[in-house]
């Protein structure tokens, strides 16, 4: 995660409420395994909430984009006053 790597992670803090993070994004991150920078970063952020993972909307999937993105956005079009955040371009 970009964040991580620039000692940037409380931003996603600013001017919200909660963070959610679908739990498909931290199977992805502990994907690579308890040394990774990322991994440490998050593990016991009390300010993180994870949401089980939903059903990726359709019109996301069209996307082909990776499953934690998808998660993201879907989430994020679910949820009609929340912002996503993502890490691809």
């Amino acid at each position: 995660m970009f964040l991580v790597r620039e000692n940037l992670l409380e931003i996603l803090r600013e001017g919200a409420l909660e963070v959610v993070v679908p739990q498909t994004v931290i199977e992805e991150i502990h994907g690579h395994g308890p040394d990774d920078p990322t991994v440490k970063a998050i593990d016991g952020l009390d300010w993180l909430r994870i949401e089980p993972a939903a059903q990726v909307a359709s019109v996301i999937a069209l996307w082909d984009l990776g499953a934690g993105e998808s998660a993201v956005l879907s989430l994020a079009l679910a949820e009609a006053s929340s912002w996503a955040v993502i890490d691809d371009s």
